[in-house]
């Protein structure tokens, strides 16, 4: 299953209360802006990633679930948040990921990603060009 699938499968108000869980300070207009965006969003052809989802420790001792990418080695993990919607919308996510949280979790962590950046598309391409920028500048060194 791919995300875009996930998207078209459930239902905001269930998604929401997911996404409180994660966030409780998430207002819902925001999120409510993004889903419709995201769901209306034409995925890219073609991506190499597959989202995944993990419990893991911080430093205080309290347990969060991560969201990354993976490709081919799954040793080499990749921070999502900035990548542009149509991206998302083409991985697909891991069956073990979906297994151990249930589809309406990972969606919540997936939407909470993808809008860490901004609940509107033009935030998050303007985050993704300067990062751009910043890393031509990088390799101009």
């Amino acid at each position: 299953m791919n995300v875009k699938e996930l998207f078209l499968k459930h239902n905001f108000e269930d998604l929401f209360q997911n996404v409180k869980e994660i966030h409780p300070k998430a207002e819902k207009i925001n999120y409510a802006i993004a889903w419709n965006s995201i769901r209306n969003t034409k995925p890219t052809a073609f991506t190499e990633f597959t989202v995944c989802l993990e419990t893991q420790v911080d430093c205080d001792s309290k347990k969060y679930n991560h969201v990354f990418g993976i490709k081919d080695d799954p040793k080499f993990r990749y921070a999502l948040y900035c990548t542009d919607w149509s991206e998302w919308l083409k991985m697909k996510v891991d069956d073990n990921t979906i297994e151990e949280f249930g589809e309406i979790v990972v969606l919540a962590h997936i939407l909470f990603e993808m809008t860490y950046r901004g609940y509107y598309k033009t935030e998050i391409n303007k985050t993704i060009h300067e990062i751009e920028k910043v890393m031509e500048k990088c390799n101009e060194i």
